[in-house]
């Protein structure tokens, strides 16, 4: 099943703008936030007192992978049309 590709990137454009990035309390092992920038300034993302490293790492870089896999999927939808394109005049 295809993804909804123009519903995700509604869903981008309305997120808090990159780079998010993590804080954390007092040297803390543990989370504090997760925050990124609005018109406003710095805006809080996720308020996340134990949230673990690994999570906060996937949510925290998803802000960028996401629009770098929808450019790649831009792209490949565009060479998939060119090869069936150029197929379809042999």
């Amino acid at each position: 099943m295809k993804p909804d590709i123009e519903a995700i990137k509604k869903r981008l454009d309305k997120a808090t703008r990159f780079p998010w990035k993590e804080h954390r309390k007092d040297n803390d092992d543990l989370l504090c936030a997760i925050t990124g920038q609005s018109p406003c300034g710095e805006a809080w993302v996720i308020d996340a007192q134990f949230l673990l490293h690994d999570d906060a790492e996937f949510i925290i870089n998803s802000r960028q992978d996401i629009p770098d896999l929808l450019g790649y999927i831009e792209l490949l939808e565009s060479e998939i049309k060119e090869l069936k394109n150029a197929s379809q005049s042999l």
